[in-house]
């Protein structure tokens, strides 16, 4: 070994010796007592003993001082938190990522003082400030709200209390909140239906532009043998001196199961929330166009139906899906199999095949570096996480 290589090893086990962290414990309760106002007033109030101790009794004035400091920073805003209680409500139930809500605010204060620098927190973010809550009465503040991304807010406890008159010490409570508010993942237009198996005929379906026996009118045809007469345009059949008949809508309902492949192992950067979009958007695009819509998700299955209420369904759960691993998609399950009707996955590259479902993948690589080539069996292929929306629509097209 060279003199230069000697000197960077020792260098490498002087730097790695100054400075990692050797007592994590330790050093977390010492931030935690030393790196406040009040764990700082603390050791002033401790050297200013000692000082009056062993240099001179003036220093007990010093001490004192500091002494009422740190109990009247602890005890106003403590008696303060006793009397605070904090409500938050939204003025929606449900939006949709990236749409601003408005959050309301009501703090009560059922003491006989005011309450000052009353604050509402989410961990160590502030959330929103009231300058006083008087005393016996109520202070309310309002606020504009984006949420970045889908899930259940708040996503973590709201805290309220107060700081005043030092900023020494803050005790918080719990704020009690009136109703969620559920964030859907974002959507956008998809393709058509696929026309492949599984449609159920029922009386009253929404009609499609499909061609069937019932319906409105799509337009005419010639006549087909089997054709119902009263069928038959007499003005058309007079005209081209042949039989035409007047095509109608199908009543008939495509029955489609979409099994979305969320487990994180499968997925990098952030082409986990773009399958739950692209699941999210299929899910409202084909119940949109009359189709009943069955969601796998995490071995869980939501059964086919349609309508303005299962749509909710469809997207709360998936608004509440965990980000922690769940049951992985598994093809061979017998509620999966058993499925009469279109099957369809929405995942990645990483995804399990089944040459009877339809694929709506992603490629995970390249929301991270470059994106690889289309796996076999894949019906619509995104390879760019510029241009997702696009290319789910135009992909089945290729």
């Amino acid at each position: 070994m060279t003199t230069t290589q000697v000197r960077r090893s020792w260098g490498q086990w002087l730097q790695e010796l100054l400075t990692h962290d050797h007592f994590p414990d330790l050093d977390r309760k010492l931030r935690r007592l030393f790196w406040n106002p009040l764990g700082g007033l603390l050791l002033a109030c401790l050297t200013a003993v000692l000082c009056a101790l062993y240099i001179h009794p003036r220093a007990w004035i010093l001490a004192l001082g500091l002494l009422a400091i740190v109990v009247i920073g602890v005890s106003w805003p403590w008696l303060a938190r006793l009397g605070l209680r904090g409500q938050l409500r939204f003025a929606a139930r449900r939006c949709r990522e990236g749409e601003s809500v408005t959050a309301h605010l009501a703090a009560v204060n059922h003491l006989p003082w005011a309450a000052y620098g009353v604050l509402v927190r989410q961990g160590i973010e502030l959330v929103a400030g009231l300058p006083c809550v008087p005393g016996r009465g109520r202070a309310e503040r309002s606020w504009t709200f984006t949420p970045p991304r889908r899930g259940i807010y708040p996503r973590e406890p709201l805290e309220i209390g107060t700081g005043f008159p030092f900023g020494v010490f803050e005790p918080t409570r719990p704020v009690t909140v009136a109703e969620e508010l559920i964030v859907w993942p974002r959507t956008f237009a998809m393709m058509a239906v696929p026309d492949l198996e599984g449609e159920n005929r029922l009386e009253g379906a929404v009609s499609r532009t499909k061609a069937g026996t019932s319906g409105d009118v799509l337009g005419v045809r010639p006549y087909r043998r089997g054709d119902s007469p009263r069928r038959i345009h007499w003005g058309q059949s007079a005209r081209h001196d042949r039989l035409i008949v007047c095509e109608l809508q199908s009543s008939a309902r495509p029955m489609v199961l979409i099994a979305l492949d969320d487990e994180p192992s499968h997925h990098q950067g952030e082409s986990r929330e773009w399958a739950i979009r692209l699941c999210a958007s299929l899910c409202e695009s084909w119940l949109e166009q009359g189709a009943e819509i069955a969601l796998w998700l995490r071995g869980e299955v939501i059964g086919p139906a349609a309508g303005q209420r299962h749509r909710h369904n469809l997207l709360d759960a998936l608004a509440r899906l965990p980000d922690t691993p769940g049951e992985p998609f598994d093809p061979h399950h017998a509620a999966w199999q058993s499925f009469q009707g279109t099957r369809v996955i929405v995942g990645s590259e990483h995804t399990p095949a089944d040459r009877l479902a339809l694929r709506v993948l992603l490629c995970a690589a390249a929301f991270v570096g470059p994106a690889t080539p289309a796996p076999p069996q894949t019906w619509v292929w995104i390879n760019d996480p510029q241009r997702v929306a696009l290319l789910a629509r135009q992909g089945a097209k290729q």
